[in-house]
């Protein structure tokens, strides 16, 4: 700064002194630093701006791949509920569980698990609009787990801890059970 003052008061003084004035020579190299000096500063503030735009455009594309991945996730979750009759899938897994009762109460849980798990699946609790009550998809989220439990016979120990009451919450499904599904891969 100390610097910059002295080199002001020599080429860019605030006031002209009559006996001494400025020589054309002291006025020209003073006009071209501040000329550098307003070219630097603008250049500056241009890729300022640039990064600025550049995260916001970044920024702008990820939500734009986040809502294309989640309307692809819908639509084949559309298509899948069409290929499937549920009520002849749902009878089928009742029948499945009644004959098996008898033989395994463990083998009947896992099936009774998995009907609940396909129930949710086709969208048999969603809202109108697509959602579903955030108590259903943690509900979903803990016959997940205890599937993944029948499937390693009990060598699996996974605790789902909710805190507060998700009554009334809705929200997307299938939102959370990919956190989920990953521990298990």
């Amino acid at each position: 700064i100390e610097a910059y003052n002295l080199f002001v008061d020599k080429y860019l003084p605030l006031q002209s002194n009559i006996d001494d004035p400025i020589s054309f020579g002291k006025q020209v190299v003073g006009n071209f630093v501040i000329a550098i000096m307003y070219i630097l500063f603008m250049g500056v503030l241009s890729y300022i701006i640039y990064l600025r735009d550049v995260r916001r455009m970044a920024r702008i594309l990820e939500e734009q791949k986040l809502k294309l991945e989640v309307e692809k996730m819908q639509a084949d979750l559309k298509f899948l509920k069409s290929q499937i009759n549920p009520h002849f899938l749902h009878n089928t897994l009742n029948s499945f569980y009644a004959r098996s009762l008898p033989l395994s109460k463990d083998l009947a849980d896992g099936i009774l698990t998995l009907s609940e798990m396909m129930r949710y699946a086709l969208g048999e609790s969603s809202t109108a609009d697509g959602r579903v009550f955030l108590r259903d998809e943690i509900e979903h989220l803990r016959n997940f787990i205890k599937m993944n439990q029948f499937r390693f016979r009990g060598n699996l120990n996974v605790n789902l801890e909710v805190e507060g009451i998700p009554n009334g919450a809705v929200i997307v499904p299938f939102v959370l059970i990919t956190l989920v599904e990953n521990i298990f891969k």
